[in-house]
């Protein structure tokens, strides 16, 4: 009898139920902090693309104030855009990076700078109005817009701007306020 008590306490590895418990614990641990993870590494993705903005909004505003438009377009407000790569997006140059692209927005007494989140669903915009001469309020605000239809869109403009989305000029989209 000796003899089957040592065979059995000389055994070394865990339990089933041991190794199910574990598991189970790592499967709500995941469930928790994964969703937490992907959020901050979106807000930091973000807030790359708001000081780019920012920073060619600065740039756009001064072109604008030489010039009187901002039809130029980013390749012609002196900022250095090295670190991004040159492409076309609707016929008007424009800036990518790995996470987004870059356009300047123009019409006759309106200009913008906009980031577009690059995936292939639910995309959302960070941008600021450089000049608004129409409604003078909107100019040098950042925001993060989504179209009112894509609620996962939406979620990321709330999440990363801690703001609840409101209408603003295209009545499809929700405009929410970064600063």
């Amino acid at each position: 009898m000796q003899n089957i008590f040592m065979r059995i306490s000389n055994q070394k590895g865990f339990t089933l139920l041991e190794l199910l418990v574990v598991v189970t614990i790592i499967g709500i641990l995941s469930t928790i902090a994964l969703p937490a993870y992907f959020s901050a590494v979106e807000k930091s993705r973000a807030s790359e693309a708001e000081q780019l903005v920012s920073e060619v909004s600065k740039a756009q505003r001064a072109y604008y104030a030489e010039y009187g438009n901002c039809d130029g377009g980013m390749n012609n407000y002196m900022i250095n855009l090295k670190t991004l790569t040159q492409t076309s997006v609707g016929g008007q140059t424009a800036y990518q990076s790995r996470d987004f692209v870059y356009t300047n927005v123009s019409s006759t007494g309106f200009c913008a700078i906009e980031a577009q989140r690059r995936l292939a669903s639910n995309p959302y915009v960070i941008g600021i109005v450089s000049i608004d001469q129409a409604n003078a309020a909107l100019a040098n605000k950042l925001y993060c817009s989504a179209p009112s239809s894509d609620a996962t869109a939406n979620r990321y403009c709330a999440k990363i701007t801690g703001a609840t989305g409101t209408t603003g000029w295209n009545a499809s989209n929700k405009y929410y306020s970064l600063r």
